[in-house]
């Protein structure tokens, strides 16, 4: 099959059903405040985004994107109701304490005069993956320690190297698996913090 019948085959049933529904959700609208066009099913790729690293895995990726977002949409297409339940409840507790902690610079990568960008999509994946991948209460914990932990997030975002990782080179495998792990070990310092 051609990439694009794949996508034509893929994007319709059960995956495309959640994949819109969750674009249109109120969580994932507020996260990114209202700024991903639907228009051209933006607002559907990010949410393949974060289902493709979610239910697939950070470690499967293996250097093609567009590959690994169409293996998430197969998987899904076979899904049972309990994943795509599982699915649906990780994305919209992702985007509510992406919202919750980060507020208004979520997903936003920090530029070089000291504003935030738009919303970068390398920068969405690991945060809301990583947020997924927490409890209910380490995710409450996090919010209650926001302070700490906006503290070293926006000197991860100053940080030259991780800059270089979520804006030249993103879908290397070494970019991808860095980026997830930086954010991954800022949120367990914070979480470890007694």
């Amino acid at each position: 099959m051609e990439p694009a019948e794949i996508k034509n085959s893929v994007y319709r049933g059960q995956a495309a059903d959640l994949l819109k529904e969750l674009a249109h959700s109120d969580g994932f609208v507020q996260a990114t405040r209202g700024k991903i066009d639907s228009s051209r099913m933006l607002d559907c790729e990010f949410v393949n985004r974060f289902i493709a690293f979610r239910l697939l895995g950070v470690e499967r990726y293996g250097g093609n994107l567009e590959d690994f977002l169409n293996d998430a949409m197969i998987r899904l297409q076979k899904e049972d109701d309990d994943t795509l339940e599982r699915c649906r409840k990780d994305f919209l507790k992702a985007m509510t304490y992406a919202r919750r902690i980060f507020g208004d610079t979520a997903f936003r990568k920090l530029n070089a005069n000291g504003r935030y960008g738009g919303i970068n999509k390398p920068l969405y994946d690991a945060v809301s993956v990583n947020l997924a991948k927490l409890s209910e209460q380490d995710c409450l914990i996090l919010l209650e320690r926001k302070e700490q932990l906006l503290h070293s997030y926006t000197a991860l975002l100053r940080d030259a190297e991780f800059l270089d990782n979520i804006t030249n080179g993103t879908a290397k495998i070494r970019n991808v698996q860095d980026r997830h792990s930086k954010i991954y070990k800022i949120f367990q310092e914070v979480l470890a913090d007694d």
